[in-house]
């Protein structure tokens, strides 16, 4: 067993991992998408992320499998807040480290952003081919539901996000753990 040891002041995580095989000994894949918020004070948070993901990638190599990073960027103030791919799936762990702070560029201004919108992406744009699928929601603000069916990831809109339903069904859909 691998397990990976994450903490960052009054916040610890725990993420433990067992090596595995998938169908004839070939060993397993690993795809980890991270949803990261880029509005206002999320850079400490992002920088730890990008600390730690080298760590990540020396616990998950001893298990034997093939890892694959993802990163889904929203609340950028240049974009609007819309999500945007920043990183396909990739096994570049450099490549990833240096895709994760590139967003930071301009980042800050925004309020949040549409976290239902950002994982719908992140659920529906790759193809979550792993052995085990996993997406990380990181950001500084809850995220509510109004009568839990109707996201509200942006405050005041509604209407056009995704509801907690239909993210549901495509984590099952794709065997994502979020």
């Amino acid at each position: 067993n691998s397990a990976i040891n994450i903490e960052n002041g009054t916040c610890s995580y725990r993420i433990s991992l067992t090596p595995g095989q998938s169908c004839c000994g070939v060993p397993s894949v690993l795809e980890i998408v991270f949803v990261v918020d880029y509005s206002d004070g999320m850079t400490s948070v992002i920088n730890d992320i990008n600390t730690h993901i080298s760590e990540i990638q020396e616990e998950l190599s001893v298990t034997g499998g093939f890892v694959r990073y993802g990163l889904i960027g929203y609340g950028h103030p240049d974009n609007g807040g819309t999500p945007q791919v920043l990183f396909e799936l990739e096994a570049d762990i450099s490549s990833f480290s240096s895709a994760l702070v590139d967003g930071l560029n301009g980042a800050g201004g925004t309020d949040g952003g549409p976290a239902f919108d950002a994982i719908e992406l992140a659920l529906t744009h790759f193809p979550w081919q792993g052995t085990e699928n996993l997406l990380f929601l990181v950001g500084n603000k809850h995220v509510v539901c109004d009568i839990c069916t109707e996201a509200t990831g942006v405050i005041g809109d509604t209407s056009l996000q995704p509801t907690v339903e239909s993210l549901i069904d495509l984590c099952l859909l794709q065997n994502v753990k979020v």
